[in-house]
This record gives structure tokens, sequence and C-alpha cells, in this order.
């Protein structure tokens, strides 16, 4: 093989070297790089010249990994499939699978050592995305048997209070007790409401909100668990209202708010937050945004160590972590960042590594008014009628039974499916309406409803829910049937009724 021959081989694996997609590398035995190709430069963020005049130790975000790596190879001659955390340049971590040998000279010598580096940060994480997806799946089921329980116990809670409250006023010396008594129970259920939605994902609903009351909701929430940290509020109080979606923006203040905590420090950490009506000149100097429409600003800042210069533009990246390997996929910021901008907003960042860091979400001001709530006992519409109500928790049935019984119905009750089958079957020319449960053993109430159906397609049904679990077919509007979610009050009972009766 001649000179010439020699050449054209050299490039030829040149060209592979420098073309391939993975990195490979040759160092030397001490471990400073003696040769490395693109893929090593853009997988770490350095220049040629930097990666240079660097050695393997300060690369490895783990040093001490290398003797027991290196021992392997000396031992066997290579090491296969090895996974290493590498260091970037802009102090991120990468995961990669490592592939090495020993190179030799002719006496077998071991000169140094050569590989293949392969990037599998975004498979881990995303295999990391569909273990946490299914963690929660489990989770959300779970949280919808807890729901219904502890709703069932609230429901039998709020049904007594109401049947009180119904025949007393406001003069009356228990009517405030009562009234604390309806306000826990409203706390004690949005709290697993709170529960569900963070265990599952819930589709958008977007209508006028009050932020303030969005922000005060996540806080009571959040505050429970984080006790340690300081929390101030200074929310505008006469704050335009938005359009957004609740729970989403929940979900996006949650974030923010556990991304704060993680930077905290353990003993005394702070985070503000803060609400304002924004000006449209305020507005163009901050987002560079020029419109008619109003706008609100919200901040949530904290005392934390900061965000440094280099990654502060990658912080809203899907998988971009600065956390350690399998602490984060680094999808919190990614999906408040992407709310948001669903919501026609904007989510910006500001921060000086060791001073903390300040989010702020921009949203446009509601062109619609919120709906007015009626006042909880003003106008409760009584009827008459006979009813068939089904629940199979004993409690629960017999305070529904005596509300209903206060509204001027006439009640036929059953404690589970086929009873009340059975029952409808029997009555069903004096039956005007059926109030099902919707989860009861045995026999649930999606089955029970067709069963009804079967006997008289025109059956009028107010299915009840203790949780949304396995209820998302069955909320699809439908002639003759409503929903109606417990804990409720006498005022939504009566509502729903006449609804149905009415349809």
């Amino acid at each position: 093989m001649n000179s010439r021959d020699n050449a054209n081989i050299e490039q030829r694996y040149r060209i592979l070297f420098e073309n391939a997609k993975d990195g490979i590398y040759m160092t030397s035995k001490g471990g400073r790089l003696i040769d490395f190709n693109q893929a090593v430069v853009d997988l770490l963020g350095y220049t040629r010249e930097e990666l240079s005049s660097l050695t393997a130790n300060d690369l490895l975000a783990e040093p001490n990994q290398r003797p027991q790596f290196i021992n392997e190879i000396d031992e066997h001659g290579y090491k296969k499939h090895y996974e290493v955390i590498f260091a970037k340049k802009d102090k991120s971590q990468i995961l990669c699978l490592l592939t090495s040998s020993a190179w030799k000279d002719d006496d077998g010598n071991i000169l140094g050592y050569q590989g293949i580096v392969h990037d599998i940060t975004e498979q881990k994480n995303m295999e990391a995305r569909f273990h946490r997806i299914q963690k929660l799946e489990a989770i959300g089921t779970l949280a919808g048997g807890i729901a219904h329980d502890f709703n069932n116990l609230l429901m039998t809670i709020q049904g007594n209070a109401s049947i009180m409250l119904l025949n007393i006023d406001s003069t009356h010396k228990m009517y405030e007790r009562l009234k604390k008594i309806e306000q826990a129970v409203k706390n004690g259920a949005r709290l697993t409401s709170n529960l569900l939605r963070y265990a599952r994902k819930t589709e958008y609903e977007i209508k006028p909100v009050d932020l303030n009351q969005v922000i005060q909701n996540t806080l009571d929430t959040f505050g429970r668990t984080n006790k340690q940290i300081e929390i101030h509020k200074d929310l505008f109080e006469e704050l335009p209202i938005v359009d957004a979606d609740a729970a989403q923006i929940e979900q996006v203040l949650l974030n923010l708010f556990i991304n704060a905590s993680d930077a905290l420090p353990p003993d005394n950490g702070k985070i503000y937050v803060t609400t304002t009506k924004i000006t449209r000149e305020d507005l163009y100097k901050e987002i560079h945004i020029t419109t008619t429409a109003g706008y609100v600003k919200l901040t949530v800042r904290d005392t934390g160590h900061g965000i440094d210069k280099s990654i502060i533009d990658r912080i809203f990246d899907p998988f971009f972590t600065t956390k350690e390997i399998g602490r984060g996929t680094g999808f919190g910021l990614a999906s408040a960042y992407s709310i948001i901008q669903s919501h026609k907003g904007q989510l910006t960042v500001e921060s000086q590594a060791g001073h903390g860091a300040t989010f702020s979400i921009y949203l446009p001001v509601s062109l619609q008014k919120m709906a007015k709530k009626n006042n909880f006992y003003e106008k409760i519409k009584r009827g008459t009628g006979t009813l068939l109500l089904v629940d199979d928790e004993h409690e629960v049935l017999e305070v529904t039974k005596k509300m209903l019984e206060a509204l001027g119905y006439t009640l036929l009750t059953a404690s589970n499916g086929k009873k009340a089958i059975k029952i409808y079957r029997e009555n069903q020319s004096d039956v005007d309406a059926v109030i099902l449960d919707l989860i009861m053993p045995y026999m649930g109430g999606h089955e029970v409803k067709c069963n009804l159906k079967n006997i008289n397609p025109d059956v009028k049904i107010l299915l009840v829910t203790g949780s949304d679990i396995h209820e998302k077919d069955l909320r699809i509007p439908q002639d003759y049937v409503d929903f109606v979610d417990k804990p409720f009050n006498m005022q939504k009972l009566a509502e729903k009724i006449k609804k149905v009766l009415n349809n």
C-alpha cells in the first residue's frame, strides 16, 4: 500500500471521525484531552481551545467516578455502556452513555483511553416523565377514591347545616356558628378539588376569574406543606378580572412557588407575591407590547440563590434543568410558560446570581363580567313531586332525603343500584326524577342510569358525584340528565332539581 492510499484512508477516517453525531475522544492516561470530534464540542459547550486545556476530571460532574471506571478498563481492556454525568460549560448537567477502551503501544503499555459518548439526557428525562405520568395516574385514581369518601363526609355535615339554616334567620344565636361550619365545608371541598386537580390533567375551562382569589387558593395549598417559608403578599384590591382557567393558573403558580422554594435557603427563605394593574406605557417598557387592551401583572419573587446569566435564557426550555440528574425533568417552568402563552399572556424572568429571581406574569383584562353569586339562601326554589333518591352511603342518603323533604318533595329511597331499578320499575308512573349517586359498589351510577333508560328513555336523572373519577364521558350534556357535585347546599340542590324537572 503506497503513501497515497494511506493518505486516502486517513482522510476517510478523519471525515468519519468529525462527522459522527456521537462524541468521539482520546485522552492521555492522566485524562488530558488529546483529540475529539465536533460532537464533543457541541455536547459540552466549550470551544476547542478550552477543551484542549481541560482534563476528564474537569468535565465530570462527579470526578470520583473516574478511578473505578479506569480500573475496569485497565483490567478488561474496555468498558461498555457506562453512565456518566458531565458538567457543561453553562453548569448544566447531561447524562451520557460511555463506551471506552485503552489504546496501547506496541509493547502493550497503556498510553491513554478512547471512546464514544452518547447523550441520553433527553431519553432519561422522557422515561422519567413517562414514569411520572404513570405515577400521577395511579395517584389520580387514589385521589379520586379519597375525594369521594371525604366529600361524602362533608356532604353529611353540609346537609345537616343546610337543614338547620333553612329554618332560622341571621338573628338566631346559632346562625353564625352554622355559617362557619358551612365555610369549613367549602374549604374542605376546595382542598379535595385541588388534590384531584394536581393529580390529574384537566381540560381548559376559560372564564372570567378573580386572579387574587386564585392566588390566595394556591398559597393556602402551598403554605400547608411549606410552613418554613415566609410568604408575603400584596394583592391589588381592585384588580380587574381576567379570562383564565383557574386550575391551570393555579398550576403555574404552584410551579413557580416550588421552583422558588427549591432555590431558598433552608432556614430563612422568603417569597413575595404581588398583583397590580399595569399601564400601557409600563407594559411596553417591560415586555414591548403595544395594545389598547388592559393588562394585569402578577410577580413572584424569592430570596434564593438566583439564576446564572449563562443559563437564564434556557430556563423555559423543556427538559432543561440545573437540578441533579433524577431530581427533575425540567418541565415545570416550560409548562408554566406554555400555559401563560395559551392564555394570550407573557411570562418573564429577571435574576442575578446570589440575589433571587423575579417571575412576572402579564395577563389581558377580561371584557366579560363575572357571574354574580346569589345570596346563599335567597329565593330557594321549593317544589312538589316524587323523587327516587339512590346512594350507598347511609348518612348521605338520610341527610339528602331530609333536605329534599324540607324543599317539599316526596321521597323514595334505595341504598344500591339493584334496589333502585326495582323501585323505579314498580313506581315508574309516580317518580318525577331520579337522584343517583354515580360511584357505588357492585353497580355504579352509570350502569343504573342505562337500566333506567331502558325502562323509560325519558327518565329524568340528576347524577350526584363525590369526585370526577371515571366521569369524563358522563359529563357530556344529555337530555334529561344533569350533575351536582358533593358537598352541595340547599340552594344548589333546589336549583338542580328544578332544572332537571323542567327539562
